[in-house]
């Protein structure tokens, strides 16, 4: 099929870059300027416990104080303390400096328990319960495939190996969560960053009572969100206060208040246990999976097997997993939730079980990857299109895997310092179909487009989606505006911006609300032939409407759209999970499995005398199934490669083991890496398009796989050192102690 609009460099970044340059671009904080009240809260200086007296009297009578909430009138506070730093009460004041003054007033009496901060020492029999979940602080799951035990009998070589922890850490997105909100009568009007409008507006609602209907929320700009802005507290507790003051309350965490209480990428530790043939076949696989689900209990460590028991042919496995409440800050989404500490886990062990083999790691991987002729082994449904076999060869090609793999510590750069190269990926959870969502095209009266997005503009789903509107209209990219935006009132439900969900569900709704708008039209234009045609003689492409058999016999979008009798507005759902093609001997309509893959390569310098690693060049392969918004996909894909760097090399929360504390809760002291440690010259991505028979126009997810494969800098740590460092992130001392230096 011949495509006129997807994978072209067409952007409509332009609809906010001149805003934003000029400061008039409408985020959350921004309205009712001069006429709101501040909310500042106070925090638990406790990890676990419970909270017996609570005094804001001290607060409520300072000047400018003018309301007060706290967990006895706001359903999103707790009595019970479960982390160190747990919001307990919340002020609102006409500025920001007496709503600290206020905080400091509030006196909190706990009856203090006994916090268990350390996974490893939640799991101990007899640890203290975190009182996150009743009972117990570890819950379990288990998945089993053919018999385990036989697989490795089967085996001629064991690896059994303990990788991690990986370690926790805040997104510290450059927009804290921020919710203003106002109250008109019963009406509960809401300004959020948001990942996911319709989601808010629904816990919200939920929270306080309030009808959806009157429950008015808009989310426009955000300044990223990375998987922390789904969840709804912050939005409660302006609603809590507003209503309280009779005034407009923003609530914009602090940074301080965002670390302490917003989500973070949970720390993991797995077991990984592979069998082999001597010519490389696996044969058995048998894990365990452990995962921090933090204060908040958020269940994660199932998925951190996710990639082993995806990308690698094996009938014979155990996925068991662990999910470990402590008594620490809130875990959840992070830009791909379980699968980058789960690709650490495993590309380490899979690296250990091809270097005892005496086997190059990329042939390994090559021969063990499944492949598009099979079935899911777990599901048993077919892939819409999988190509992570090939996108192995792909990353070596590019970094140039042939000429500088070498065996672990036998190079030597001339200034002293050890080479290594290295590569990690495979099959992603994320990039599916997710729950349908809807979508509304305006036809206008001079020949154009007009989208309604049920979304926030926080990816460049909102931009990928106006190219599918064009080319499924067949109109000029430009005819296509991006109209309303994260508005739930003149928006059709969008869905969450999670799970590298949305080009593919949102795009599907667009394509069929494209597909009705545009069969609206035709039925007008048919009537303006001579003869006059039937609608299902027409297409449509490059602005203009034509007879699909004689394409010069055709109307502009501006003629047609001059003869509506009525307004034509396009509304379109997302399809099902299913084939829309057929794939090898699987027809049309069958159930299927959608999902991205990457592989990502990396070469590095590692300093042996001071530990420090440079990275001398990265390369990130991405499988978008179809890349619709080709810049956006770049910029992704190279954005990617710089939070890849970050998760193995910098990010870290640093906590004190006696008291739960997070002791660098700010840019200061949270050691994220700058445009100065990251150099985009060395940097190169490579785009896979598999294209995916459930997708529109074959896309799929992108957004979470790009950040995934960290473990290729550790795999080329050991390339370069013959050492393991089995714990993320690679800091210079765990290289200098792997060297026997520290």
């Amino acid at each position: 099929m011949a495509l006129n609009v997807i994978g072209k460099q067409g952007n409509k970044e332009k609809y906010t870059l001149i805003k934003k340059m000029t400061g008039d671009w409408d985020y959350a904080g921004d309205n009712f300027p001069g006429k709101k009240l501040i909310c500042r809260t106070v925090l638990s200086n406790i990890a676990k416990g419970k909270i017996t007296n609570i005094d804001t009297s001290a607060a409520e009578a300072l000047p400018g104080v003018k309301a007060v909430t706290t967990y006895k009138d706001c359903p999103v506070l707790n009595a019970n303390i479960t982390w160190w730093g747990q919001e307990v009460c919340a002020i609102a004041a006409i500025d920001e400096e007496t709503a600290n003054q206020a905080v400091e007033l509030v006196k909190v009496t706990y009856d203090q328990g006994t916090a268990v901060v350390d996974a490893e020492d939640a799991l101990k029999p007899g640890a203290p319960l975190s009182g996150v979940w009743p009972d117990t602080n570890v819950r379990t799951t288990s998945i089993v495939r053919g018999d385990v035990n036989e697989g490795f009998k089967q085996a001629d070589v064991t690896v059994e190996e303990t990788v991690g922890w990986t370690y926790r850490w805040q997104h510290m997105e450059i927009e804290p969560r921020c919710a203003l909100a106002t109250w008109v009568g019963a009406h509960l009007y809401l300004w959020t960053s948001s990942q996911n409008p319709f989601g808010q507006r629904s816990a919200v609602s939920g929270s306080l009572n309030v009808p959806l209907q009157m429950t008015h929320l808009v989310s426009h700009g955000s300044g990223s969100g990375h998987g922390d802005k789904h969840t709804c507290e912050y939005g409660v507790i302006a609603a809590v206060l507003a209503k309280k003051a009779g005034m407009p309350v923003l609530y914009q965490l602090s940074r301080r208040e965002l670390v302490l209480n917003a989500m973070r990428q949970h720390q993991a530790k797995g077991r990984v246990k592979i069998g082999v043939k001597n010519d490389g076949t696996i044969v058995a696989i048998d894990c365990t999976m452990y995962g921090d689900a933090g204060g908040n209990g958020s269940v994660w460590a199932a998925g951190l097997h996710w990639m082993l028991r995806t990308t690698w042919k094996c009938a014979n496995a155990r996925f068991d997993s662990q999910d470990i409440a402590t008594n620490t800050p809130p875990t959840g989404y992070f830009r791909c939730v379980a699968d980058p500490p789960g690709d650490f886990i495993m590309n380490q062990v899979i690296d250990m079980v091809a270097y005892k083999l005496n086997m190059d790691p990329v042939a390994f991987r090559i021969k063990n990857s499944v492949t598009p002729d099979l079935v899911h082994q777990d599901t048993k449904l077919p892939y819409a299109s999988i190509a992570i076999k090939e996108m192995w060869q792909t990353a070596a090609d590019s970094i140039g895997w042939s000429s500088k793999f070498h065996a672990p510590g036998a190079k030597t750069l001339p200034d002293g310092r050890l080479h290594g190269i290295g590569i990690a990926g495979g099959v992603d959870s994320h990039g599916q179909l997710s729950a349908p969502v809807g979508a509304v095209v305006h036809l206008t009266r001079d020949g154009k487009a007009l989208t309604n997005h049920g979304q926030s503009y926080n990816s460049f789903s909102v931009i990928s989606c106006t190219h599918i509107v064009a080319e499924t209209l067949g109109m000029l990219y430009d005819d296509v505006q991006i109209g309303s935006i994260g508005e739930t009132d003149t928006s059709s439900e969008g869905g969450s911006e999670g799970g590298s969900t949305r080009t593919i569900t949102l795009g599907a709704a667009f394509q069929s609300a494209s597909e009705d708008a545009r069969d609206q039209a035709f039925a007008v234009a048919a009537t303006m032939f001579t003869p006059p045609l039937t609608k299902d003689k027409l297409s449509a492409a490059d602005g203009k409407i034509f007879e699909t058999a004689n394409p010069a016999n055709s109307k502009t979008w501006k003629e047609v759209a001059a003869k509506f009798s009525n307004p034509i507005i396009g509304r379109g759902y997302t399809w099902a999970k299913k084939l829309r093609r057929p794939v090898l001997n699987w027809p049309i309509g069958t159930d299927c499995e959608t999902r991205g893959s990457e592989v990502t390569a990396a070469e590095i310098a590692v300093d042996p005398e001071t530990g420090e690693i440079e990275i001398l060049s990265m390369v990130n392969v991405i499988d978008a199934g179809r890349a619709v918004y080709l810049r956006g996909t770049e910029k992704q894909m190279f954005g990617g490669l710089e939070i890849i760097a970050g998760q193995a090399l910098w990010y870290e929360d640093v906590v004190e083991k006696a008291s739960g504390a997070i002791l660098n809760p700010s840019f200061l002291d949270h050691k994220l890496p700058t445009s100065l440690d990251i150099h985009q010259d060395r940097n190169k991505i490579s785009i896979t398009e598999s294209d995916d028979a459930a997708g529109p126009y074959g896309a799929h997810g992108i957004g979470e796989p790009v950040v995934n494969a960290y473990c290729c800098i550790n795999a080329a740590l050991y390339n370069a050192t013959g050492k393991w460092v089995k714990e993320s992130p690679i800091l210079p001392w765990k290289v200098l102690q792997a060297l026997g230096k520290a």
